[in-house]
């Protein structure tokens, strides 16, 4: 870099210079950002994508745990029906003693 008479005048050229210097380094610090700031975007995008997809995956999975529960509760209701018609062996015991009385096995 040349000396300068720090106490030479400024003349229009070099404050021109000077600026359009500025500028430039402006200009690249602000091209820096803008790449960075586009790379998220394309990251973010991906990830817009990758949680559009969970959506989908986690609706499906609510509609399937929606009809296992209704088929646990079937299963239940069946149960229960079942114990109300089934009879204890005690209650099987006496009635068939109670047939056999009255109908009893020709053997």
């Amino acid at each position: 870099m040349a000396k300068r008479n720090l106490n030479a005048l400024v003349t229009v050229k070099m404050l021109n210079e000077a600026v359009d210097a500025i500028l430039r380094g402006v200009e690249r610090m602000f091209d820096k950002q803008d790449k960075r700031i586009d790379g998220l975007d394309k990251r973010i995008g991906g990830m817009d994508k990758r949680i559009g997809g969970m959506d989908k995956r986690i609706g499906g999975m609510d509609t399937r745990l929606a009809r296992v529960e209704t088929d646990v509760r079937d299963v239940r209701r069946r149960m229960i029906d079942h114990e109300v018609d089934t009879p204890t062996r005690k209650e099987f015991s006496d009635l068939k003693a109670r047939v056999d009385k009255h109908h009893p096995l020709v053997g």
